[in-house]
């Protein structure tokens, strides 16, 4: 079944016969009732049953006379429809990011483009980096921002954009009295609170396992975390402490209720944020303008020289 076919039966109905339809198309009389019998053939019913020099409708062609013509319309609507997308006058963006990600990168990069671009709507989606790729190649989701993962399982299926780094550092209750001090590898294998660990399939797992393997620290997993942002939480709470970004120790919204140490051997580990997109799909032309908006708030936040965010006092 394809357009052409569809729009012979509509013009034949339209018409009233076969004849008045191929001299409306400029087609001969042979080639629309050959469309006809393949459309017939597709479906599986026949459509049109004869009454003297005219035809009728049976109930299975009221049935495609009424689904064929909304299509038709639909697809005479797509010149302007592809003009009003590619202009940012109509479209939908469906994004997905980590809780951290969210918080940094889009609020402020939204707000500016919804203030340019009114038409354009826009779903967010937080969750785990996992989860969002799974989006994405699900084609719920145009494109994800996550934690960059050590190993791509998906490689051949996503397109992956660096977008910058952020350096590492540990968090504590507010008020601990390891707060603005330098702690050494052997205090940490005291701490009296335990150290948050996160999940093997969270970016900062690796990491924060692969520090402690490094260093020689066995620690028990008291706490495991899926969340960089609910670790901050479990944090400010006294719970735990934790290592986390520096943007969620002294910007996030959990950052007033957060102290800040610095670690040995931390300064050179540092973790990565990326954009994820599928190769098949692509993006839509409000995607791209969404990316280039995205590179350059990343270039703000982590600064363009080092790719790194910059240290606040």
């Amino acid at each position: 079944m394809n357009l052409r076919q569809l729009k012979t039966f509509c013009s034949i109905v339209d018409e009233g016969s076969f004849r008045k339809a191929s001299e409306a198309l400029n087609i001969s009389q042979p080639s629309v009732s050959q469309q006809i019998s393949a459309l017939e053939d597709d479906i599986g019913a026949s459509i049109f049953k004869r009454e003297g020099r005219g035809v009728a409708l049976t109930t299975s062609g009221h049935a495609l006379y009424s689904l064929a013509r909304e299509l038709l319309q639909m697809a005479d609507l797509i010149p302007q429809h592809f003009s009003e997308m590619k202009s940012l006058r109509r479209g939908h963006l469906a994004i997905g990011a980590t809780h951290h990600m969210a918080e940094i990168l889009l609020p402020g990069v939204i707000g500016e483009f919804k203030r340019d671009f009114p038409d354009v709507g826009f779903t967010i989606l937080t969750g785990n980096g996992n989860k969002i790729i799974r989006q994405v190649l699900e084609g719920k989701l145009e494109f994800g921002i996550i934690g960059k993962v050590i190993t791509r399982p998906y490689e051949d299926e996503l397109e992956h954009r660096n977008l910058g780094f952020e350096r590492l550092c540990l968090t504590l209750p507010k008020g601990h009295p390891w707060e603005g001090r330098e702690i050494s590898v052997d205090e940490l294998a005291k701490s009296k609170l335990p150290l948050a660990r996160y999940t093997r399939n969270h970016p900062l797992g690796f990491l924060v396992d692969n520090y402690l393997l490094q260093h020689k620290i066995s620690l028990r997993d008291d706490l495991v975390f899926n969340s960089v942002i609910l670790a901050a939480r479990f944090v400010a709470e006294g719970a735990c402490i934790a290592l986390v970004s520096e943007y969620v120790a002294l910007r996030s919204s959990e950052a007033a209720h957060l102290g800040v140490a610095s670690l040995e051997g931390l300064d050179d580990v540092t973790w990565g944020t990326e954009l994820v997109y599928s190769k098949i799909r692509g993006v839509s032309f409000a995607g791209w303008e969404m990316e280039k908006r995205l590179i350059q708030e990343a270039e703000r936040i982590y600064g363009t020289t080092t790719g790194q965010l910059e240290r606040l006092p």
